[in-house]
Formats: structure tokens, sequence, C-alpha cells
């Protein structure tokens, strides 16, 4: 989408990411999310996050109700907004056995 900004001196035009790409890059941090809910406490203490997502994982595992647990997996997704999530993605993928490090290791 374009956007026309005015300076002062000379327009503008700025280029947005799409509504779509940018509710993609929501989900996906929505679904790297669950793949934190899914580890175990030892793996769970291994990664380097912030405390509030840290505990908000832990709040999901305490949830029994299916609107409870979609909420807190929303929130979830939002906390990791604000963080890289690279460095838990190369460290979900060395545990999965999917890295390229390891498949490396592995083939030689």
């Amino acid at each position: 989408m374009k956007q026309q900004q005015y300076d002062g001196t000379a327009t503008k035009l700025i280029f947005q990411p799409a509504k779509t790409k940018i509710k993609k890059q929501m989900h996906d941090l929505q679904d790297l999310g669950e793949e934190l809910v899914g580890l175990s406490k030892e793996h769970l203490a291994e990664i380097d996050i912030p405390d509030n997502l840290r505990d908000a994982v832990r709040e999901v595992k305490k949830n029994q109700k299916f609107c409870a647990i979609k909420r807190q997996m929303q929130y979830i997704g939002k906390l990791m907004r604000d963080i890289d999530p690279a460095p838990i993605q190369a460290k979900l993928s060395e545990w999965n056995g999917t890295s390229r490090q390891h498949i490396a290791c592995c083939t030689r």
C-alpha cells in the first residue's frame, strides 16, 4: 500500500507491508509461541526469553478451557512481537534436529 507523506519540501512515497503479510507474521509468531508451550520446564528454562513471556507460557499450561487457552496464546503472540524470534527458532530447530549444524554433524 502506498501512502504519501509531505515533509515540507517534497512528497515521499512510503511503502507499507500489506495487511495479509502482517497478519501472516503475527500468526507465525503465535505458532512459535505454541511451540514454546509444548516445551518441558527444563527446555523452557534454557531459552533466553523475557520473564513476562515465560510467565505467559506457564499460565497456558494451567488453563483447561479452550477459550482461555486461545486468549492466552494470542497474548503470547502479542508479547513475541517485541522480541527477536530468531534465537528461539534456532534453539527449537536444534532440539528438533532440523538445524543446519545438526544435519551437517550427523551426515559426516
